[in-house]
């Protein structure tokens, strides 16, 4: 459906929300999030960095983040192996 930005690119007018909600329906958890704060910022991607509401739940994901998921810690055999990895990857020519 057709989407009209008002004069003030703040606020967007939608024309066909059950077309918009059936498409938001469709996508994965993030990518749904990153559409529902480029809906709220206007469209604009970097007002979406600059968002300063601080009482939106969807917050914490707005950048693509996910505050639960717990720190990976590598075990020193395991930082080899990914060292030896990244090594072989940087030394092949493109």
């Amino acid at each position: 459906m057709a989407e009209k930005a008002c004069p003030d690119h703040r606020i967007t007018y939608l024309y066909g929300e059950a077309a918009r909600l059936a498409k938001a329906s469709d996508l994965p958890p993030l990518k749904a999030i990153r559409a529902n704060c480029l809906d709220c910022s206007g469209g604009s991607p970097a007002e979406v960095k600059l968002c300063g509401i601080t009482d939106c739940p969807l917050r914490p994901y707005r950048l693509g983040r996910n505050p639960f998921r717990q720190e990976r810690v590598l075990t020193s055999e395991q930082r080899v192996a990914a060292t030896e990895r990244f090594a072989k990857l940087r030394a092949k020519p493109r």
